[in-house]
């Protein structure tokens, strides 16, 4: 029973219909003919249709809301940057500030951060060339006396 509650009912509807039509149209089944079994079998598919068709009314409302909604956005710009305009309202005044912006005179100045400045830090010295080994006398390059110079 589970696998038909899964299968879509419309889907089973048409299948019966098409299979009684084809198979068998003369009979009657459950005390019903065919034409009879088609109109009572009619209204889920009718309302599914007109859901379907509700729901695509719906769809292009939503896009004409957005549609709607960007012209509203624009007209209340304009309103706004003409009352900042106004000589006797402003961007400081009551209007301005029940439209929600922030009035010119509750404007924090912008703080600016001082970037702390590194001390300057003498490179260390680091020499070019590394002092040469001479040979010493005795022969040997590392100061040790070679016994075997003669």
């Amino acid at each position: 029973m589970t696998y038909r509650k899964k299968r879509h009912i419309e889907d089973r509807i048409v299948v019966s219909i098409a299979a009684w039509r084809a198979l068998s149209p003369e009979s009657s089944f459950s005390g019903m003919t065919l034409a009879q079994a088609e109109a009572a079998l009619a209204p889920p598919i009718d309302l599914r249709e007109q859901i379907l068709a509700l729901e695509k009314e719906v769809e292009g409302l939503k896009m004409q809301r957005i549609d709607e909604d960007t012209a509203a956005n624009k007209l209340l710009d304009a309103i706004v940057s003409s009352i900042k305009g106004d000589l006797d309202h402003g961007k400081d005044s009551a209007l301005y500030r029940s439209f929600g912006y922030i009035r010119q005179s509750e404007r924090k100045p912008r703080s600016r951060k001082v970037t702390p400045v590194a001390p300057v830090v003498a490179a260390p010295v680091i020499p070019t060339s590394l002092p040469t080994v001479l040979p010493n006398e005795s022969g040997g390059a590392d100061g040790v006396a070679n016994p075997n110079a003669a």
